[in-house]
């Protein structure tokens, strides 16, 4: 399955994880992967999807959490200018999966048995938490790769 960075909130606010902390340096960057190949390619183009559009993105995407701690000690080069420079890129993300429990309910989780499907705003609640490598499909925009090529780029490695 080839998925794609569709979009990025932040600042993601204050979370238990990260002690309540405020300010972007201590927040984790929310980052959607969705696999809708046609809006991948809308977006690598420069489209701006309206909020109702961006909100039926995220409500089938995937949200993988680049967290402070793991940028500071270990990714110092990931940033919100360089993740946001990948949206709409086929991406392959490396974490732990986790089941976020603060939102199993029918107001966030799309797969919530009683969802709202007007309101909520991703697709479960399983996620990446922390993400440990990110990686993209290169060199230029419309690459793919299969899981196991030799052409992923780390983030890190990414240049505009």
């Amino acid at each position: 399955m080839r998925w794609s960075a569709i979009s990025i909130s932040l600042p993601s606010g204050v979370e238990s994880t990260n002690c309540q902390l405020k300010g972007d340096g201590n927040v984790d960057f929310h980052i959607h992967i969705g696999f809708d190949a046609a809006a991948a390619k809308r977006l690598r183009e420069g489209w701006t999807p309206n909020k109702d559009e961006k909100h039926g993105l995220q409500q089938q995407s995937v949200i993988v959490e680049m967290t402070p701690h793991y940028r500071l000690w270990e990714q110092p080069d990931w940033s919100i200018d360089t993740v946001t420079k990948v949206i709409g890129r086929q991406v392959k993300v490396v974490g732990q999966l986790v089941a976020d429990n603060e939102h199993a309910r029918a107001k966030d989780s799309c797969a919530h048995p009683n969802a709202d499907k007007k309101n909520c705003w991703r697709a479960s609640i399983w996620e990446l938490h922390p993400v440990t490598e990110f990686y993209i499909c290169g060199p230029n925009s419309d690459s793919t790769c299969a899981a196991d090529s030799t052409n992923w780029v780390k983030l890190k490695d990414v240049t505009p």
